[in-house]
């Protein structure tokens, strides 16, 4: 495939299955909490007048703190909200498909234009409502046991706190505004067009290809690439975006040349700082491997990749420096 592949690949995904825990713990936790509320209910459940106060104030009491406590959990959830890292999906397969950089904008693009309505805020708060409705119930149904004792009345106030909650819980989690997401994913592509137009500009007159490297069971972008390939045997050079938080952002030359690998390892980083070199052996070939031990992208962090114009500027600049000096070696 080609860079046709820009329509049917994602530049990311949020982790819902963390949402969907957290939302299964809160329901194992609730289930048991409003059988014992509906016991003591049934327990206290009198036309004493003493035991019907006391059913009366618990009823209002747990009503109140319970609704104010899930519609914190519902805002709550949704602020935990983040972007999945493809290393933790389990039985991942990747593929590498051919783009060019303009596609990087057209997927980004696309996907953010469906964003939006996913991340639509409501802002109304039904908490006070919710809450009004908890006081009437109890009303009525005090009322009720006055005028005949009808025990079976008595547990409903559970049941019915339950669905409010669930209700609150769903609104305190969409008055969350989180679509700052999107100006943050706007960053991100602007960064990697930046850092994918950097390389092939330095690239020129040099044999390259640009590569989404695709999680094929979610259709997600897992890394970009390019790969670099000089006209000389044996050698071949890879630079990665290093989007994973796992993997750095890295540059690999591999040789089976000593005296390349020599001169790549005494390259001066004296204006690179963020940079490093490393060196691994195989029985064929040496790897040089300069990585980025500071500015590294973490899909997982927004704060790596949203930067001032300034930092992105100095980030830009090392990169240039680090694969000037490489290519000037290997043309």
């Amino acid at each position: 495939m080609t860079e046709d592949i820009a329509d049917n690949y994602v530049p990311i995904l949020f982790d819902r299955i963390s949402i969907l825990k957290r939302i299964l713990k809160y329901i194992a936790i609730g289930i048991p909490l409003f059988l014992g509320y509906a016991i003591v209910l049934l327990l206290i459940c009198d036309e004493n007048p003493v035991l019907l106060l006391i059913h009366l104030f618990l009823q209002v009491t747990v009503g109140f703190f319970g609704i104010r406590y899930t519609y914190t959990l519902g805002r709550d959830t949704r602020a935990t909200i983040h972007i999945l890292d493809t290393t933790e999906i389990k039985s991942s397969e990747f593929q590498d498909y051919a783009i060019t950089s303009d596609s990087i904008s057209k997927v980004f693009e696309r996907y953010l234009s469906n964003l939006e309505n996913k991340l639509e805020t409501d802002y109304d708060d039904w908490m006070d409502i919710a809450w009004f409705a908890v006081l009437v119930l109890a009303m009525i149904q005090t009322l009720l046991l006055v005028i005949d004792e009808l025990p079976f009345i008595c547990f409903l106030p559970s049941p019915f706190l339950g669905v409010l909650c669930i209700g609150i819980f769903v609104n305190g989690y969409r008055t969350v505004d989180i679509t700052y997401i999107i100006e943050e994913l706007e960053y991100l592509e602007y960064l990697l067009k930046n850092k994918i137009e950097r390389i092939i500009t330095l690239s020129s007159g040099l044999e390259f290809q640009v590569y989404a490297i695709v999680e094929t069971n979610y259709n997600l972008l897992h890394d970009l690439k390019i790969e670099i390939s000089p006209d000389r045997e044996s050698l071949k050079v890879t630079y990665y975006v290093g989007l994973p938080k796992e993997h750095l952002e890295r540059i690999q030359i591999q040789t089976s040349s000593l005296e390349l690998v020599d001169y790549l390892q005494n390259i001066d980083l004296s204006n690179t700082p963020s940079w490093k070199i490393n060196t691994a052996t195989s029985t064929e070939e040496m790897s040089v491997i300069f990585t980025n031990n500071v500015n590294s992208i973490d899909i997982t962090q927004s704060s790596t990749y949203v930067k001032s114009p300034s930092s992105l500027t100095d980030d830009l600049q090392e990169l240039g420096e680090i694969v000037k000096s490489i290519l000037e070696l290997i043309r």
